[in-house]
């Protein structure tokens, strides 16, 4: 099973990081809520710095954290479980949180859509 759950965990995180990546933009995400703006002084700050404009992207540490690659725990599973969770390793992804929410309050029909349909896929191929 746990395969599987990995699968439903993976299509979490992609359907996660097209929410941030939207967001990260000034879009409204999965949620509809857009994060609060960048002041200006640390918008002047980040681009003097050569720094990314969009939100949360200075150093692009936070999105990446956001992939297997960039997060080897991100998605963990047990025997009946998954638990998707990036920013886990980047230490300023809670003070981030606070201020401008990594994850929508409630679980989007899309994304549970999006796993369900990747577990019983994975399920079906005997994976």
């Amino acid at each position: 099973m746990q395969p599987h759950l990995r699968e439903a965990g993976l299509a979490l995180l992609d359907e996660w990081r097209q929410h941030y990546d939207e967001k990260s933009r000034g879009g409204g995400g999965s949620d509809g809520r857009r994060w609060e703006p960048l002041t200006a002084e640390y918008a002047a700050r980040k681009a003097k710095n050569g720094l990314s404009p969009r939100l949360g992207m200075a150093t692009g540490r936070l999105r990446r954290s956001f992939t297997v690659a960039g997060n080897r725990n991100v998605v963990t599973t047990t025997r009946r479980t998954v638990r998707v969770r990036p920013g886990d390793n980047v230490p300023y992804a809670r003070f981030f949180d606070k201020r401008r929410p990594l994850r929508p309050d409630r679980l989007p029909r899309a994304w549970a859509d999006a796993a369900a349909r990747r577990f019983f896929s994975s399920l079906l191929r005997g994976r």
